[in-house]
């Protein structure tokens, strides 16, 4: 059990997660640490889901995406 087992985090993509379709390495490292120590992440957005196939070196995305949100 790590100390974020049981928590799911969904964050938007755009102006949040990255900017400008670039996400900092400062949120790659703490996505990393959360999912490390028990953490589910994932993202909610209004981009396709084959849009975020780009980022699967960058992050691991653990549940469904919500996606075409808000269209």
């Amino acid at each position: 059990m790590g100390k974020f087992s049981g928590t799911l985090i969904c964050s938007d993509f755009d102006g949040t997660l990255a900017h400008k379709a670039v996400i900092p390495q400062s949120n790659i490292d703490a996505i990393r640490y959360f999912q490390e120590n028990g953490g589910l992440f994932t993202v909610i957005s209004g981009r396709s889901a084959e849009f975020f196939d780009a980022y699967a070196d960058e992050i691991r995305l653990d549940r469904y995406v919500g996606c075409v949100n808000g269209s």
